[in-house]
């Protein structure tokens, strides 16, 4: 199955257009993402992935960043996504 295809199989209200077909980039919005996440295909069946992202400091503030990770498997991105449709961005491990 295509990555198009599995994540429209998994989510039902979700947005993806291709944003770059030589890099096989694809842009994804839910409608409760507070921006949205950008995934590239790399080599190896890995993906880089940018995504709205709440981190704690020290003194429990919390900050919203654009996270980006690369080297991700498949499961790794689908994770990310499940968190982006539940809480519009991916929130802290502990909270």
């Amino acid at each position: 199955m295509n990555f198009v295809a599995e994540i429209k199989s998994r989510f039902q209200e979700v947005n993806i257009n291709q944003t770059n077909t030589e890099s096989v980039s694809f842009e994804i919005l839910f409608p409760k993402s507070v921006d949205s996440v950008f995934v590239t295909l790399e080599e190896n069946e890995r993906f880089a992935v940018s995504y709205p992202a709440v981190k704690q400091d020290h003194r429990g503030k919390l900050t919203l960043y654009q996270a980006h990770s690369s080297n991700i498997l498949l499961a790794g991105i689908l994770w990310i996504l499940e968190q982006i449709e539940k809480n519009g961005k991916v929130m802290p491990e502990f909270m």
